[in-house]
């Protein structure tokens, strides 16, 4: 993917020296920053050009998408706060772009415009030049065309320690795996294919254990 593109997309409250980050908001300053963030000065000494920023939720604030409309039905949102990332995937205009999650602001734009979303081990990716919304909790996100595509990226921006360790739960394959009482409100063509890739998991060696997780309306 890399080798093929060169090219990935860039959320706005991620630093690209020369651009401002304005991180969703008309309240910041217009002033281009003077330095890239950390995670995009890897990208550069990787041969990748950064091709342009992406639209977002105000300040990461929710995961709404206000204004970005859904790829596949623009009657729809795109979700947040990533979502203009999740979008410049999901049109095949690239097939990496880096997103921020601090609460599925990553994962929820990817759900809903079908591509794969990625949020990595906490300090596995560092946020140095990236606007915080919550120290403590606030990650780069990967959004991209495929699992190969966003590994490829996390190779190049994660921290070493981190990007070697294929799999970062260490040796073990034992996966919980929520009863089905958690997945009664999902329609049909979810439930069949978390089933699929359920049963793909088993064949490929992983243990499967029943677990209970609260109620998704609770959280």
């Amino acid at each position: 993917m890399i080798a093929g593109t060169l090219r990935i997309a860039i959320k706005d409250n991620i630093d690209v020296v020369g651009w401002p980050t304005r991180a969703g908001s008309k309240a910041i300053s217009r002033e281009p920053a003077s330095r890239d963030a950390v995670v995009v000065t890897r990208l550069r000494e990787a041969g990748i050009l950064i091709g342009s920023k992406t639209r977002m939720d105000e300040f990461a604030m929710t995961t709404s998408g206000p204004g970005m409309r859904n790829p596949a039905d623009h009657s729809r949102s795109a979700g947040g706060s990533s979502g203009g990332s999740a979008i410049a995937v999901a049109v095949g205009g690239y097939c990496a772009a880096l997103g921020t999650d601090t609460g599925g602001s990553s994962r929820v734009p990817a759900a809903y415009c079908g591509v794969v979303g990625f949020k990595p081990t906490f300090g596995g990716v560092p946020t140095d030049g990236v606007v915080p919304l919550s120290p403590s909790l606030d990650h780069v996100g990967i959004l991209g065309c495929s699992v190969s595509a966003v590994r490829e990226v996390f190779r190049v921006v994660g921290n070493a320690e981190d990007r070697s360790e294929v799999r970062p739960w260490g040796t073990s394959r034992r996966l919980g795996i929520p009863r089905d009482s958690y997945l009664a409100a999902a329609s049909i063509e979810v439930r069949r294919a978390f089933a699929r890739t359920v049963d793909r998991l088993r064949q490929q060696g992983w243990e499967t254990v029943e677990v209970d997780l609260p109620s998704p309306q609770l959280v």
